[in-house]
């Protein structure tokens, strides 16, 4: 599962919320290793808040309903 962040980096938490809550609502495992990439450089843009980064987190399996 991808999102993109849109912000400053102390509030990645949100984004990551955000993916939890929604493999949870499509009943899915999240995977144990997750990553980000940064697709904005900070050199370039000072502003945080138009700073973008994808989350990737990658989907372990789904959950069986008992």
């Amino acid at each position: 599962m991808e999102a993109t962040h849109v912000g400053p980096y102390d509030t990645l938490p949100q984004t990551y919320g955000a993916v939890m809550a929604k493999m949870q609502a499509d009943g899915l495992t999240p995977g144990e290793a997750m990553w980000e990439y940064y697709l904005t450089d900070p050199a370039a843009e000072p502003d945080p808040a138009t700073w973008k980064t994808l989350v990737v987190w990658p989907v372990a399996r789904a959950v069986q309903a008992e």
